[in-house]
């Protein structure tokens, strides 16, 4: 019977995929187990969506379901498979501990969050003990992840941006807090993921020495890597398309374009994407408060005195050009034309002449 469960709550960019896809696999659950835990089979190695589509106030506007255009009715036919199966599971299970893992879970509600609550107290017993698990990460560096991922999922880079300095300014202090509400400041534990990264293991070694899993164990795990940073190039062209062709207008996704068609472009090398000294300014400044907070109520200090001074332009290297033509017959033929398009937008800002020449015989190839 299960009698105590760890909630892993992200936040989003913190590891959190790294930890669910080493945790899922048939190999590494055989060692959880053997550890007294249990991580859902039936479920998706990312808890997000199955909790997100029961708990939330309206599961058709997750971009999930947009993309697999799921209706209510849809959606209440998932819930009921999906935690049938859950309910399956921890019935039969000899484990005692059960870990629910889902960045998505930070962003619900605290009318959200005590449904869920509740839901686990009628399944497991009144008696069953909340573990909320909780990765943190410096403003800037979290801020150019996500930004990524936003262009990645349907926005341009410019309001991507516009929405993390917004986020910056209270990234931390309201969502820990609905869990400390929710469950008691004693079953909330706020970690870095900076010092996560320096575990032998990284993130996903870290996250299983929370759980007590002895070092033996922890090295004996295959571990799953995920995340990587994208190049300048990538998502500045994957902005380009978002502001030409939209994936998704008024809720629903555009017929011109397909789940994870940029998918190749994410392939194309050259400088790590990063944002502009004079955008880091203004998350430095509208984080103060929250930074401030985090410091004083957990230790975890991410006040800055200094930062790198990357500027956010990019050049098109012989690399790039390289990686394009082997990329271009991957895409669709809607983004094959935005990335002609883009190009010679591109060339006409160029004004080193070798490079201008560059582009322009990469134009030429590409649309023979």
């Amino acid at each position: 019977m299960i009698s105590e469960i760890f909630l892993h709550v992200g936040i989003p960019k913190t590891g959190t995929t790294s930890i669910q896809r080493t945790l899922f696999s048939k190999m590494n659950s055989e060692f959880l187990e053997d550890n007294d835990y249990l991580y859902p089979k039936h479920w998706p190695e990312n808890h997000s969506i199955f909790i997100l589509n029961n708990f939330s106030d309206h599961p058709e506007k997750l971009i999930e379901n947009i993309n697999k255009r799921y209706g209510i009715e849809e959606i209440k036919k998932i819930n009921e498979e999906s935690f049938y199966r859950l309910e399956k599971e921890i019935k039969k299970t000899t484990c005692s501990k059960l870990i629910i893992s889902g960045e998505g879970i930070s962003n619900l509600t605290m009318d959200n969050l005590l449904n869920l609550q509740n839901y686990f107290l009628t399944i497991c017993g009144k008696q069953v003990k909340f573990n909320i698990i909780i990765f943190v990460r410096n403003p800037i560096s979290l801020a150019v992840s996500f930004i990524q991922q936003l262009v990645k999922v349907s926005l341009t880079e410019q309001l991507a941006l516009k929405g993390e300095i917004i986020q910056s300014k209270d990234r931390y202090q309201t969502k820990i807090e609905k869990f400390t509400k929710v469950f008691g400041s004693e079953s909330v534990k706020v970690y870095s993921f900076e010092e996560a990264i320096k575990h032998k293991f990284g993130p996903v070694g870290y996250f299983l020495a929370l759980l007590n899993v002895n070092n033996d164990a922890i090295s004996r795990f295959h571990y799953r890597k995920s995340n990587v940073g994208f190049s300048m190039f990538a998502i500045k062209f994957l902005s380009y398309v978002n502001m030409k062709m939209p994936p998704v207008i008024d809720g629903k996704l555009q017929k011109n374009r397909t789940r994870r068609d940029f998918m190749s472009v994410l392939n194309v090398h050259g400088s790590k994407y990063d944002i502009s000294h004079t955008d880091k300014k203004a998350i430095i400044e509208v984080s103060q408060n929250d930074v401030n907070w985090l410091r004083k109520i957990f230790g975890i200090d991410y006040s800055v005195s200094s930062f790198s001074k990357n500027q956010n332009n990019f050049e098109i290297t012989e690399e790039i050009i390289h990686d394009l033509k082997n990329e271009f017959q991957n895409l669709s033929r809607p983004l094959r034309l935005l990335l002609i398009e883009f190009l010679q937008l591109y060339c006409d800002s160029v004004n080193d002449e070798k490079n201008k020449i560059s582009i322009l015989n990469l134009i030429h190839d590409l649309e023979i």
